[in-house]
């Protein structure tokens, strides 16, 4: 019998003005080998599906949060990527993004502030449904995947996924160090 559980986690991104182009990897630290990527342990369980992940993003000063436009990968923790280091170009191949058990795109116009307006704030929120980006769309679609995003540990696997975040667009993060919590909800069984 499966249930749905929350489970989460978070990071916080490194404090500088260095303005993010499209591929930057979002981590934790400069240098690759000192990224710690944020994990979601699912011990005990052996299969189950993402049906949603959510981002709070909050700034440790008054810098306003808007236009970030990112996608948030998973993949079973053996698979994942090796870290290039925050705002570094982070280039994914085809057979990478194809390991990832689920994508999650935050787009720049789906951020809540503190009052639950879609405006600039100093803390910001958005939640995305299993789903698929609908190309060409501006702004981006997003087309619900209802059964949700299916994984499976085979025996002896690391029974842990792993998030990696990839900037999509231009972004100025400001001088300040932003904390990423981030929620996943998960259709698991045992």
């Amino acid at each position: 019998m499966s249930r749905i559980i929350r489970l989460t986690s978070s990071f916080v991104r490194l404090a500088n003005t260095t303005q993010y182009t499209a591929g930057d990897e979002i981590s934790n630290h400069a240098t690759a080998g000192s990224v710690v990527r944020p994990t979601f342990t699912l011990t005990g369980f052996k299969r189950g599906r993402i049906l949603g992940a959510g981002i709070g993003i909050v700034s440790d000063g008054t810098i306003v949060i808007t236009a970030l436009n990112f996608d948030m990968l998973l993949w079973k923790t053996a698979d994942v990527p090796a870290a290039v280091g925050d705002n570094v170009t982070w280039p994914l191949t085809g057979l990478q993004r194809t390991k990832a058990v689920g994508r999650f795109l935050f787009d720049d116009g789906g951020w809540q502030n503190t009052l639950g307006a879609y405006t600039a704030g100093t803390s910001a929120y958005q939640y995305c449904p299993a789903g698929y980006p609908v190309p060409l769309a501006t702004p981006t679609l997003y087309a619900p995947h209802v059964p949700g995003f299916f994984f499976e540990f085979k025996q002896g696997e690391t029974e842990t996924l792993t998030a990696g975040f990839q900037v999509l667009a231009a972004l100025d993060p400001g001088a300040e160090a932003d904390t990423y919590n981030i929620v996943l909800d998960v259709d698991v069984e045992g």
